[in-house]
């Protein structure tokens, strides 16, 4: 579950993208700003089938504002193209913009001044259409499933060799350690895991860290583990877990700068290769202890730690059940259909003959291609309003999988707004996994 607390982190650790990213000022479709404008689709979910129409309704929330003749719009589509644009006319204190929903795919209107500085940032209102049809801009490569195959029995080859150390935890109850597993290479898997002190065996879940370096928190096991589980937190990178801020700030400036980008132009040396052989690792030790129910084992995470998750559950098949929200990482060659790229923003800003070598790369790390071999139970939650994590990739990633799946459309969120409806969500598929029972499906998005 992404808490409040959680949810501020995963702010910090993406300010450095915001210079790039101008939606992720907005936290909502329908927040009032500087200028007391609001923006909301007809659909409350905005989903479109094909065929309908989009009434952007505006309101102003006070007659100054609904006096100004001087506001604009624009509509993209897919993040990337200008469909139309024009200047808003108020009556009455409102307005509306029309849009037919013509092509699967995203759709976000930005509402702004044209006088300078009365609207800053732009009002934001996002829509999807037809998210079941949206087209993959590459087909999954013809040697996928035989790459990925063979680097888990290389992995396989290699004993797990588990060492723990005892970490010290203020939570009654609660025994946390730091863990570090043995993969190819001489590299490691490293992480932090805690679980009851009271009981025999519990049902196990994998949080997956968001994009950035820093630290673990104690409280991303703790939360869990109070709850009855066995939690295992996993480091995305190949460093220690708990050093000084100026650790990671270091290595953030130094070795490991824009390391999404690391061998982005050959797969057997992409940053990713070892990040994501470590998520299966993380499932198979779990799978491996005496304290493990032998039934469940759930993945989650937010946007890097989304992707992980789709990862784990694609690459090992004794995950039980995925849990992600926003999750990052597909459609990765988007740019070929002429659509937004989501993180980590494959061949963008590359010149053309490396920008070609890292899009041949990119389908072996793309989320959409995992996410055609797994076959748990899915939850799945994205805001029509990310520009990081883009609801058109992430449709089509659910579209792939195998197993039941739970769709929740945040129309109000962006990739780091508000995500409550998959929170609350979220904890209803732990509890009931957690005592037995089936996972909650409901039809959020038809």
């Amino acid at each position: 579950m992404i808490q409040k607390s959680r949810c501020n982190q995963i702010c910090k650790n993406y300010r450095t993208l915001s210079a790039l990213l101008w939606t992720t000022l907005c936290l909502g479709l329908t927040r009032t700003l500087g200028a007391g404008l609001e923006v909301s689709p007809s659909h409350k979910d905005g989903i479109y089938q094909h065929g309908e129409t989009i009434v952007w309704k505006i309101s102003a929330s006070t007659t100054n504002i609904s006096a100004q003749t001087n506001f604009s719009y624009r509509i993209l589509r897919d993040n990337q193209q200008v469909l139309r644009e024009g200047l808003i006319q108020f009556k009455n204190g409102g307005a509306e913009v029309v849009t037919p929903a013509e092509h699967p795919g995203t759709l976000l209107i930005e509402i702004k001044s044209t006088a300078g500085d009365i609207t800053n940032p732009p009002v934001l209102g996002g829509a999807l259409v037809n998210p079941d049809k949206i087209p993959h801009s590459s087909p999954q490569p013809a040697g996928f499933d035989a790459f990925w195959d063979g680097k888990l029995a290389a992995l396989a080859n290699v004993p797990m060799n588990p060492q723990l150390t005892a970490m010290t935890n203020n939570v009654k109850g609660i025994s946390r350690w730091q863990v570090k597993l043995d993969l190819p290479k001489g590299q490691k898997m490293r992480g932090q895991i805690a679980r009851p002190d009271k009981g025999v065996k519990f049902p196990a879940i994998i949080v997956f860290q968001w994009a950035g370096l820093y630290g673990l928190e104690p409280w991303s096991v703790n939360n869990h583990a109070a709850n009855g589980w066995l939690a295992l937190n996993v480091m995305p990178h190949d460093l220690p877990i708990d050093q000084a801020p100026e650790f990671y700030k270091a290595q953030s400036a130094g070795p490991l700068k824009r390391y999404e980008m690391i061998g982005s132009e050959d797969r057997e040396k992409s940053y990713f290769l070892r990040m994501f052989l470590a998520c299966s690792r993380a499932v198979d030790y779990l799978a491996s202890r005496p304290d493990w129910d032998g039934h469940n084992i759930v993945v989650t995470g937010a946007s890097q730690g989304g992707l992980q998750s789709i990862v784990a559950a694609g690459l090992n098949p004794k995950v039980t059940a995925m849990m992600v929200v926003v999750p990052a990482g597909c459609d990765a060659t988007a740019s070929l259909a002429d659509r937004g790229v989501p993180w980590p923003y494959w061949g963008q800003w590359m010149p053309a003959d490396q920008r070609a070598s890292a899009l041949r790369t990119a389908p072996y790390f793309d989320g959409i291609n995992f996410a055609a071999r797994v076959k748990c139970p899915s939850l799945v939650g994205f805001g029509l309003l990310d520009n990081v994590a883009m609801s058109g990739g992430i449709s089509i990633m659910t579209s792939q999988l195998h197993g039941p799946v739970e769709r929740i459309p945040m129309p109000a969120a962006n990739h780091k707004g508000d995500h409550a409806a998959w929170n609350k969500q979220s904890q209803k598929w732990l509890e009931a996994i957690k005592v037995g029972k089936p996972v909650p499906l409901q039809t959020i998005n038809p």
